[in-house]
């Protein structure tokens, strides 16, 4: 279990051992990367990224694992919702092939896709589905699976850093009948998330993050409005949705004061996210905050 998230203005590794309930760190590391490698979480140097990986390789001992999950910035990829006929996740795979360029502004035949079924407050049982599309420019996939490999890294799965991080944060339980927002904030950008029963429903990118040497309290009031905004759309779009909770997580998530300040504004019980207590990972070492999409990476396919 491995994942590779790459970021604006860093790169991170994660290695775990075990099953729920004893999740061990065998190995991890990061490494900061220059302005302009990863930027506004898109990846526009791969040269400088094959370094940063190499780097990285040095960092957790010389040597990758067999393979491991790889993140994608998530301005790399765009993310819908569709309705599709009733049927199962490999029929509408399929199926939506000739749907594609409804939906996204690039041709199918120069995209990679996947989807998954969710289920949003208004659905009923009936001959409609819901699914969350993922869709990237195949070019992007390779050069991304192309520079890993140059690096001595064999690619596993590949997804969005955005679903990786609503992962680890969500953790192992059982899904929530209610709806809630989750607000993970990096180094350069903030991702906003309105789950619902377990299922992230809408995700959203916002280009301002904690980074800086001494962060700004004017970002982190941009950050919580756009995360009242957030729920304020979502409860238009959808009148049985119930909000209950806002949760923080991310390098930036413990910053002070942002909780008081999210939970006046919106109402709502604010709980402060470290996926490490969430998931129960055990580590001779630190914890270091930002490790989020790493590790919902490397835990893409324990449940």
């Amino acid at each position: 279990m491995a994942g590779l998230s790459l970021e604006s203005g860093v790169v991170r590794f994660i290695e775990l051992e075990g099953g729920i309930g004893n999740l061990k760190v065998a190995r991890k590391g990061e490494v900061s990367t220059e302005t302009g490698v990863i930027q506004q979480d898109m990846v526009s140097d791969f040269a400088a990224l094959e370094q940063a990986l190499n780097a990285l390789k040095a960092q957790i001992g010389g040597h990758w694992p067999r393979q491991a999950a790889i993140g994608i910035p998530p301005r790399d990829v765009l993310i819908r919702v569709v309705e599709l006929p009733s049927m199962s996740a490999q029929d509408a795979r399929e199926a939506f092939k000739w749907e594609f360029d409804k939906y996204f502004p690039f041709s199918s035949l120069e995209a990679t896709f996947d989807l998954a079924p969710i289920t949003l407050p208004a659905d009923e049982p009936g001959d409609k589905a819901r699914f969350l599309v993922a869709a990237t420019r195949t070019r992007t996939i390779d050069r991304i699976v192309e520079t890993a490999r140059r690096a001595g890294l064999s690619a596993g799965p590949v997804e969005p850093t955005n679903l990786a991080i609503y992962r680890s944060a969500t953790g192992p339980l059982p899904p929530s009948d209610a709806g809630h927002l989750l607000v993970s904030i990096g180094r350069e950008s903030t991702q906003v998330i309105m789950g619902y029963r377990g299922d992230g429903m809408l995700y959203r990118t916002f280009l301002v993050g904690g980074a800086g040497k001494v962060p700004s309290a004017d970002a982190f009031a941009a950050i919580a409005r756009e995360a009242l905004s957030t729920i304020a759309y979502t409860r238009s779009q959808y009148r049985n949705l119930n909000v209950d909770r806002v949760f923080l997580s991310g390098e930036f998530g413990r910053t002070e004061g942002l909780n008081e300040q999210l939970g006046q504004g919106s109402g709502l019980p604010v709980s402060v996210l470290n996926p490490w207590d969430v998931w129960g990972i055990s580590t001779s070492g630190e914890t270091p905050p930002g490790f989020d999409a790493a590790i919902g990476l490397a835990l893409r396919d324990v449940l």
